[in-house]
């Protein structure tokens, strides 16, 4: 079964899109407390462990002139709340950015992620002329290997300066 590309709380399930209503996911029985609202700002949450995931945090904390993204791990409280609340699955391996009440995942969330930096990044986004399947089997070579990457070129965890803290949830 394939992962499902984005995940919404505002938009009604369309076929082939991968957008899931609140209720496709959790029906109403949902504890509404639980659920968390959507960021204010973009969120990216990465997979805390990875050197090569850190490396794209640095990459968007650097680029990032209008300080929109917020960052939290995959693993932390926060990042598993946001999870559960678009019905993503935990246990992804894909960086994802949630924006407009909207979570994309894997080539959708890179290419949101450039959108987002503006200046000459947002050009690469031409990257979204490609199919899906192929940006997203581009993007899962470049997964399955970014722990060979990170040990390779040295990449190492993200520690946030003082004043990049507040941009993280946790």
């Amino acid at each position: 079964m394939g992962v499902e590309r984005e995940y919404s709380r505002k938009l009604p399930h369309r076929g082939g899109s991968g957008v899931l209503s609140h209720s496709a996911s959790f029906g109403d029985s949902f504890p509404a407390m639980i659920a968390p609202e959507p960021p204010p700002q973009p969120l990216l949450l990465y997979d805390g462990k990875c050197g090569f995931c850190g490396w794209t945090v640095r990459f968007v904390l650097r680029h990032d002139r209008s300080a929109a993204f917020r960052f939290a791990p995959l693993a932390s409280e926060a990042g598993q709340a946001q999870l559960t609340h678009y019905g993503v699955e935990p246990a992804i391996d894909s960086i994802i950015v949630i924006d407009g009440g909207r979570a994309l995942v894997r080539s959708d969330a890179v290419l949101a992620i450039l959108q987002r930096l503006g200046g000459p990044w947002h050009l690469l986004r031409i990257g979204g002329l490609m199919p899906r399947r192929l940006r997203d089997a581009l993007y899962d070579v470049i997964a399955r290997r970014r722990h060979h990457i990170s040990r390779r070129f040295g990449l190492a965890c993200v520690v946030p300066t003082a004043a990049e803290r507040r941009r993280f949830l946790s």
